[in-house]
């Protein structure tokens, strides 16, 4: 939040017992660039393993989306495949949360 304005966003989702799936992550244009992803990001992870998740997932469509692959990788998180879906190539990511 900025000021009482949402600025940015990301979730956490269950996909199974052990596993976590961050969803939604997106920040506003004027707020890009300050770290603000990266932090968001961070704090998924940190909420996932307090809950005792021991990996996190997401898709991401990569041509659209370079900047937040990139994010993805500097934080250990490696593409595990491609799918279409809803006309998009999507790419899975993971990441080893123990």
């Amino acid at each position: 939040m900025d000021g009482g304005e949402s600025i940015g966003c990301a979730a956490l989702g269950r996909k199974d017992a052990q596993t976590g799936e961050l969803k939604r992550l997106y920040v506003r244009g004027a707020a890009q660039g300050q770290g603000l992803g990266r932090r968001l990001v961070l704090a998924v992870i940190e909420h996932a393993r307090e809950l005792g998740m021991r990996r996190l997932v997401l898709d991401t469509i990569e041509r659209k989306m370079g900047t937040a692959v990139r994010l993805y990788e500097s934080l250990g998180f490696r593409a595990t495949g491609r799918r279409q879906a809803g006309g998009y190539e999507l790419l899975d990511m993971e990441l080893d949360l123990i």
